[in-house]
């Protein structure tokens, strides 16, 4: 009874860190602040720990333990929780199988189905928690970029990359069954089939997400561009406006001395006339140096 306790506390613990991790850390959901909301986790994590202990079976109530999770903790609307539950469950569920089925490859068919089959649970388990920490750390600080394109992700794009970790995920299951001698020959039948649609997904997801990325970084180069051409054109505007402003204070200027020169003109002050005159070609000369 401990050591199935155990495992189910394990695999709630290793559960909890792969949900948090890829739904903050990867597609960029907010935590609540109301800290209370968390102790539904708690509540939920014990319903399922009543039952197991009771003998009862838990799959489906342990499947939804990730939207639980997502519905619990972060904000957002439901439709962006269904849809990274989903992406979430087939991810994780892909990667613990595929690690699974290589450590069972490692340490051999017989050890890890009768003699270490939890070792090999419980190691996978650990690898898989690394794993979603290796590509949050590789991801860098892209979190919130991330977390935009997944809010703005179109429901094309978002069945495109669900049948795609379907697929991968659904290979992975053929290669533990294989391992565990649980195939019918109709299944193994199906793995070239389903891997040519994983590969033909994959590559046309790539080709869709490059051209996307190449249509945005011409859009950013032309909104530069233009950006540039606005200033240079603000600038030229702004020298016309200032040569404009010195064309009006040169004609006022002129207007007054000629005024004044008028002035000393009609009342004979040849003296004050003269000294003026030599006044303004002295100013003159300053201007042109």
């Amino acid at each position: 009874m401990c050591f199935k306790l155990l495992e189910f506390i394990f695999w709630g613990v290793t559960e909890t860190v792969k949900y948090v991790l890829i739904s903050y850390g990867i597609l960029g959901f907010v935590p609540k602040r109301d800290v209370k909301r968390y102790f539904a986790i708690t509540g939920y994590f014990l319903i399922l720990l009543i039952l197991e202990i009771w003998d009862h079976d838990t799959v489906y109530l342990r499947t939804g333990y990730g939207f639980v999770i997502l519905f619990v903790i972060f904000e957002g609307k439901i439709a962006k929780k269904i849809q990274a539950y989903l992406l979430e469950f087939i991810a994780i569920s892909g990667i613990d199988l595929l690690l699974w089925t290589l450590l069972a490859g490692i340490a051999g068919r017989d050890y890890a189905v009768y003699h270490g089959a939890f070792f090999i649970d419980w190691i996978s388990a650990v690898l898989g928690c690394i794993f979603w920490v290796l590509i949050l750390v590789f991801l860098g600080g892209q979190r919130k970029r991330l977390g935009q394109g997944f809010v703005q992700l179109s429901p094309g794009y978002f069945f495109i990359i669900f049948f795609i970790l379907a697929g991968f995920a659904f290979l992975a299951g053929i290669a533990q069954g294989n391992i565990l001698g649980q195939l019918e020959d109709g299944m193994l039948e199906l793995f070239f089939p389903v891997c040519a649609v994983v590969v033909f997904l994959t590559f046309f997801f790539a080709y869709i997400f490059i051209r996307t990325l190449y249509s945005k970084k011409q859009l950013e180069l032309e909104s530069e561009f233009m950006k540039k051409n606005i200033e240079l054109q603000k600038k030229y505007y702004e020298k016309q406006l200032a040569g404009d402003g010195r064309i009006r204070q040169f004609r006022h200027d002129i207007t007054k001395h000629i005024n004044v020169l008028n002035q000393l003109c009609v009342k004979g002050r040849e003296e004050e006339l003269k000294e003026y005159i030599k006044t303004l070609a002295e100013m003159t000369d300053q201007d042109c140096d």
